[in-house]
């Protein structure tokens, strides 16, 4: 995301006509490593927590069926 934007910045000349363009385009890549970032991580949290509490209820219903 960001570094992508930060990357793009290398070819591109900055002038006062293109300078909208290239503020438009650091945008989308901010926003996609914010989106990314703000809702990416917690969705990842959640699903591990998830998952880890499903295993722990598989191993003890295993281990009560024994």
């Amino acid at each position: 995301g960001i570094s992508l934007g930060i990357g793009s910045l290398a070819d591109k000349t900055i002038d006062p006509q293109s300078i909208q363009m290239i503020i438009q385009d650091l945008t989308k890549h901010f926003s996609t490593a914010f989106m990314t970032t703000v809702v990416g991580l917690p969705t990842a949290n959640i699903l591990r927590a998830a998952i880890a509490l499903r295993h722990v209820r598989l191993q003890s219903v295993n281990n009560s069926a024994s």
